[in-house]
């Protein structure tokens, strides 16, 4: 699997013709249900890389993301992949970030850099509150845009039948 800063998680195939593990492991991650990885990997919408979190039973993800399990007593970690989306904490991966020489787009922070970073975290209740709030934003949010996908394609359907 890999991680699309727009979508998370994705199989390597619904972006590749492929999927490029083959058979090689050696280069990859298992990765457990709730648990996180960082792809440092720089897009148009996530300047300074994206976080999500794996909700399926587990997965191979490349070994370049920063993979990690936040300890759930403290942290909830739907809030947490949240926050490190969010814009945030951009002034404190700036400070440690760059890019690597070959401008390929790809962060050069360690994980050491990666794991310093100063997360403000509120109380666990207040995180869940935060991230039950937003799951429910985000899951109207994506309602609402297949909706207008419904309409689009109702309009190019009407649209032919009337020059037809």
């Amino acid at each position: 699997m890999m991680i699309a800063a727009e979508h998370g998680f994705i199989n390597q195939s619904e972006k590749y013709s492929n999927d490029n593990a083959g058979n090689s492991l050696s280069k990859y991650t298992l990765l457990k249900q709730g648990e996180l990885a960082y792809n440092r990997g720089s897009s148009r919408n996530k300047k300074y890389g994206s976080v999500f979190f794996l909700n399926y039973p587990n997965a191979l993800v490349p070994y370049v993301y920063h993979s990690f399990r936040m300890n759930s007593q403290i942290c909830d970690v739907i809030f947490y992949a949240y926050l490190l989306n969010s814009k945030l904490l951009n002034k404190e991966l700036r400070k440690i970030i760059s890019s690597t020489a070959r401008m390929d787009g790809l962060l050069n922070i360690s994980r050491e850099d990666f794991f310093s970073i100063k997360v403000p975290l509120p109380k666990l209740e207040k995180q869940q509150l935060i991230s039950t709030s937003l799951n429910k934003l985000m899951q109207k949010t994506k309602l609402e845009k297949d909706v207008v996908t419904r309409y689009h394609k109702q309009k190019q359907y009407i649209l032919q039948q009337m020059f037809i």
